[in-house]
């Protein structure tokens, strides 16, 4: 790795040391254009409407806007004063947020189109001192360092981000052709990590294929490939074995479905009060809620137990947490006789991702106590189930184990990539002659 000859302390400790031929200069100073996004109304059909970069358009990763699917908004020429963005410019994350994304992040303007940003968003540009794209990475920098944080004002359940105070901070930045060329090398870099990435995604995407292919393919047609078939006289599930029926849920299993526990007695930790599992902890598998009231300790989900969440998606999952409140819109499954439980969990989401292909809504997709009891259920004998299970526990271990490596692969891939714009953004790493 090559470095510059000569360094000095740049007196801020999240940057260390920098090239001595480095300038240190406020953020704000080298911006021409620094303002807050607006919404403005509905789209009109008329001259006043303008497209609307949300944070739905952002594209962290790549730190660019995906532009397929853009929203309208009517806006007033007054309105729009100042606030039109260009292609280069920056857009900041300036409201929302997460626990696992918080606010803060920033993507290039890669369009030509006449635009501007949410009020979530703040548009900046910069003037002919600061290179934009140099500017990009080192705000990647500033909140993959966590720096971003320092800056939060959150009263709500929304982060918000002091846009002024952080962009009075200082940097240090090397001349602007120089900035221009480090700004070209990190595009190439990075485009190169990007990929490598996307191909490693597209692996877990096809071995997730692969996954659901296989269990599909046991749960109806069994593993016997010399078995004799019939119709099953269900679309979806077409031929089954000769010795298979199809068997509505409620006589496979029975279900517990969730309390509607009083939500002014909620905790927003786990420090008071009883764990509490909400649909979300189903597809996550952390708990994040405590219960401060009674309880029947018939909804008292224990690890082991199979759950349902019935609103999105309708994952599916085994617990294996700490015992905890079953919270309405969630299900616990129990398998009746002659059915098996591990057979049940495979066949189950299968079931419900036909279902869920076949409904339709404009919002969140709902799943009803009827429908759990109405679904189909291939069903074999409690031996042959029994061999299903075992059989796919064991096809997808093997899955699961290439998956979990690939995605190793991924996390360390990026970051590299953070690292290395960390390294060249501050001058650790030179990378012109």
């Amino acid at each position: 790795m090559r470095t510059y000859e000569k360094y000095k302390d740049s007196g801020i400790s999240w940057i260390g040391k920098v090239p001595e031929d480095w300038e240190r200069v406020r953020i704000k100073y080298g911006l021409s254009q620094s303002i807050a996004g607006v919404w403005g109304d509905e789209k009109k059909g008329d001259e006043n409407d303008v497209v609307c970069y949300r944070m739905a358009d952002f594209n962290y990763d790549k730190g660019i806007l995906n532009l397929d699917n853009v929203t309208y908004r009517n806006i007033l020429p007054q309105q729009l004063v100042g606030r039109m963005v260009k292609k280069g410019d920056l857009i900041l994350e300036k409201s929302g947020g997460g626990d696992l994304y918080p606010v803060g992040r920033v993507v290039r303007v890669n369009s030509d189109q006449k635009a501007t940003c949410s009020n979530f968003a703040h548009t900046i540009a910069t003037n002919d001192n600061i290179s934009s794209n140099f500017l990009y990475y080192y705000f990647f920098n500033l909140y993959s360092k966590g720096v971003s944080r320092l800056f939060f004002n959150q009263t709500t359940g929304i982060q918000n981000l002091k846009v002024g105070e952080y962009l009075s901070q200082d940097m240090y930045a090397p001349s602007k052709p120089e900035q221009e060329a480090i700004a070209n090398y990190l595009d190439k870099k990075t485009a190169e990590i990007d990929k490598i990435i996307a191909e490693r995604e597209k692996k877990i995407e096809l071995l997730n294929e692969l996954k659901s292919s296989i269990i599909s393919r046991a749960v109806t047609k069994g593993i016997n490939p010399h078995a004799k078939m019939k119709d099953s006289g269900i679309d979806w599930i077409g031929e089954i074995p000769e010795d298979w029926e199809v068997t509505r849920g409620k006589y496979c299993f029975s279900v517990l479905y969730g309390f509607p526990f009083d939500s002014h007695l909620f905790y927003p930790s786990l420090e008071k009060g009883m764990p509490l599992l909400r649909i979300r902890d189903i597809t996550s598998g952390n708990l994040a809620t405590g219960y401060l009231g009674k309880y029947d300790e018939e909804y008292v989900i224990k690890s082991g137990d199979l759950l349902v969440g019935m609103d999105g998606d309708f994952n599916v999952r085994w617990w294996n947490g700490r015992n905890a409140l079953l919270n309405q819109r969630c299900c616990k499954i129990m398998a009746l006789k002659e059915m098996h439980l591990r057979y049940i969990y495979y066949a189950l989401p299968f079931e419900l991702k036909v279902f869920n292909d076949l409904a339709y809504s404009t919002t969140v997709k709902h799943l009803l106590n009827t429908d759990i009891a109405n679904l189909c259920l291939p069903q074999p004998s409690y031996k042959e189930q029994e061999a299903i299970a075992n059989y796919l526990d064991k096809k997808t271990e093997e899955i699961d184990k290439n998956i979990s490596a690939i995605k190793k692969e991924c996390i360390l891939y990026k970051e590299y990539k953070q690292s290395l714009i960390s390294e060249v953004v501050t001058g650790k790493r030179k990378v012109i002659d």
